[in-house]
């Protein structure tokens, strides 16, 4: 599935043919990345039948509405900056959905050489010390180094790339896919229409000389990313400094804020969690009935 649009889409056949269809039934949901079941209803039209096993989906939620971003990746690349601002609570969120997702991580740290990168710089060391792959790199200062140590992470994978609006999310993906506003045109003639090109998950084929059998799915910028699709135990679960003190508290349906005898609150104070991280946390847990 190279594009979705509601109930249109655009799917990528085995000979390399790429073919505008429909979804048959209001009950198959698909996304970029997903691999389907498609019968050709003319020469120039496919209907899809079926919806085959996802390896991975990675989406974002509120309250009853989902939105699905990429099926069938191997790595997810999320992009963060100094400007128009850091905001580590919007990246954890969206860490914490890749992780229930069970997909690899890169953090790509861009705008290494805009003045406020050093007010960050403590920030990315955190990450690094929780065992995360980070990647810092300035798109536009330096757009040679950064493609070719991209390229090399991206190589043989399907990988999305996630990111505010504004962390240059489009400049990263002109940078490995030049040719990228042309197939963006090509899609929409295909589909015949281009004015939900900003608002869709796109998937490109990255230059085989450089990276073999690889693709990257670009995916809207977002301002808020919701996690309501994951339970209170999945979002627990997913924080890789907290997981391993849960279950030591004195009380069973410890919220880990103020209980007397809580393991993770103590383990903070001491330092062995990052008093941001922790406070984070708190704030993700949903209030009490």
């Amino acid at each position: 599935m190279v594009a979705a649009y509601g109930r249109r889409c655009l799917v990528e056949l085995d000979d390399g043919r790429r073919l505008p269809a429909m979804l048959r039934g209001r009950s198959i949901e698909v996304c970029v990345g997903d691999r389907v079941d498609a019968a050709e209803a003319d020469t120039n039209q496919l209907v899809v039948e079926h919806l085959l096993p996802r390896r991975t989906l990675i989406q974002r939620s509120v309250a009853h509405r989902r939105k699905l971003l990429a099926a069938n990746v191997d790595l997810a690349v999320i992009l963060v900056g100094p400007s128009p601002r850091y905001a580590e609570d919007i990246l954890l969120r969206v860490m914490l959905a890749v992780r229930h997702a069970d997909v690899p991580v890169l953090i790509v740290a861009n705008k290494t050489d805009h003045p406020a990168f050093e007010a960050i710089r403590d920030r990315i060391g955190v990450l690094r010390g929780l065992g995360e792959q980070v990647l810092e790199v300035s798109v536009r200062g330096e757009p040679e180094r950064t493609r070719e140590a991209l390229l090399e992470r991206l190589d043989g994978r399907t990988s999305v790339l996630l990111g505010e609006s504004g962390m240059g999310k489009s400049s990263l993906l002109n940078l490995l896919v030049p040719e990228a506003a042309q197939r963006v045109n090509d899609i929409s003639q295909a589909l015949g229409s281009g004015r939900h090109t900003t608002t869709a998950s796109l998937l490109f084929a990255l230059d085989a000389v450089h990276s073999r059998d690889a693709a990257v799915i670009d995916t809207p910028g977002f301002q808020q990313f919701g996690i309501a699709h994951l339970s209170e135990s999945e979002r627990d679960h997913a924080f890789v400094d907290i997981a391993p003190y849960l279950g030591q508290c004195r009380f069973h349906n410890c919220r880990h804020d103020r209980e007397p005898g809580c393991r993770v609150r103590a383990a903070a104070q001491a330092g062995e969690i990052d008093p941001l991280r922790y406070r984070l946390y708190v704030e993700l847990r949903p209030a009490p009935a």
